[in-house]
C-alpha cells in the first residue's frame, strides 16, 4: 500500500478535517500534492521550546522513497510514535515477536484490549524535537544527517526505544553502555528541549513530563503493551 503516517490519519480527529481533505491518501506521503499539504503548520505537532530551526526543503533517500527536493518547506513535527523497544535494550525480554511492541508501528491495528500492560502504564507518544536536524547532548550537529522526521507528513519517523550514551554519540548498545533513555540525542530517542525530561503522551490519553533521569530499563518497561514486565522495574 502507500505509505502514509499516523498524523494524516488522526487529521479528522483533532479539528483538522480541511487539511485532511487535502491529503491524498491514494499516493505516497512525497507524491502528488502531499507535499503541498505537508507545508500546512499544524500547531498541536509542534513544541513551542524548540529553537528555530532551518527549513525543512529535502529529504535524503530511505527506501521506497527516493531523495526528494520540496518546493517549499514541509510543516515540522516534534512528536512521534514510539514503536517499542529494541531487542538490545534485554534480549530475553523484548527478542520474541510482539513483546517488544506499543501501540502504533507500521501497519498496526491495535484495539484497546490487547493493551495487557494497562493504558496508564503504556507510552503511545514521545517528543522528538527539531529532526531532521540532529542534536546530541544539547548540541546542534550540522555535520549529521537524519532519514526520518521530515514533518508532520513524513510516514516513517517512528522508532524504537534502544538506549543512548550520555553524549548521544551512541545508541544501542545495551542499558550499560547506553542507559541514557531521554534528552541525549534526537537521533530517533525521546528529546525535547524542556528543563529535566520530555512530554510523553499514554494510551489513556494523560500526558507526563518524564524525568531525563528515568532509567533505560524503566522506560523500556512503559513501551511495551503487553510484555508484563513492568511490575519488575516499577519507577
Amino acid at each position: 500500500g502507500n505509505f502514509v503516517g499516523w498524523r494524516a490519519l488522526l487529521l479528522p480527529y483533532i479539528e483538522q478535517s480541511t487539511l485532511g481533505s487535502q491529503y491524498q491518501f491514494s499516493e505516497h506521503w512525497w507524491l502528488g500534492n502531499n507535499p503541498a499539504t505537508g507545508q500546512l503548520p499544524t500547531s498541536l505537532f509542534q513544541c513551542p521550546s524548540v529553537p528555530q530551526q532551518p527549513p525543512i526543503v529535502r529529504a535524503v533517500a530511505k527506501s521506497p522513497r527516493p531523495a526528494v527536493q520540496f518546493a517549499a518547506p514541509l510543516s515540522r513535527c516534534d512528536y512521534e510514535a514510539l514503536m517499542g523497544v529494541q531487542p538490545t535494550v534485554n534480549p530475553v525480554l523484548y527478542s520474541v515477536a510482539q513483546s517488544n511492541r506499543s501501540v502504533v508501528f507500521r501497519n498496526s491495528k491495535v484495539r484497546m484490549g490487547d493493551i495487557q500492560d494497562g493504558t496508564s502504564n503504556t507510552v503511545v507518544i514521545v517528543e522528538c524535537a527539531a529532526r531532521p536536524s540532529v542534536y546530541r547532548n544539547r548540541k546542534s550537529i550540522s555535520s549529521a544527517t537524519n532519514d526520518q522526521g521530515f514533518g508532520w507528513i513524513d510516514s516513517e519517523s517512528g522508532f524504537s526505544l534502544d538506549g543512548s550514551s550520555w553524549d548521544g554519540q551512541t545508541q544501542g548498545l545495551g542499558p550499560i553502555l547506553t542507559a541514557h533513555a531521554i534528552n541525549a540525542t534526537n537521533e530517533n530517542e525521546p528529546y525535547s528541549f524542556h528543563s529535566g525530561g520530555a512530554m510523553l503522551l499514554f494510551a489513556d490519553g494523560h500526558v507526563l513530563l518524564v524525568s531525563e533521569q528515568i532509567r533505560l530499563e524503566v522506560l523500556a518497561a512503559l513501551s511495551t503493551r503487553a510484555a508484563g514486565e513492568l511490575s519488575q522495574n516499577e519507577p
